[in-house]
């Protein structure tokens, strides 16, 4: 959300590009993208369905910015 905190969602199936695709769409991201300034990124870390380009095409496409963390990098997870 614009203020950073958002649903936190459990998933009981397995994850892959296609339900992290599903989930941003369920959580209509690509409309609270467009309310934010232009600079807004989505910061992902370095998942394989995050950095899948199946993942990075849709986001592309729905206008969605992106900035990864370092990999190994546990001090920047929340």
């Amino acid at each position: 959300t614009v203020d950073g905190r958002g649903k936190l969602i459990f998933l009981d199936q397995k994850w892959n590009s296609q339900t992290f695709i599903d989930n941003l769409e369920k959580l209509k991201l690509p409309e609270l993208f467009s309310t934010l300034p232009r600079n807004a990124k989505l910061i992902l870390d370095n998942d394989t369905v995050h950095i899948s380009g199946k993942s990075n095409l849709w986001l592309r496409n729905n206008g969605i910015k992106m900035i990864y963390t370092p990999p190994h990098s546990c001090d920047m997870n929340i």
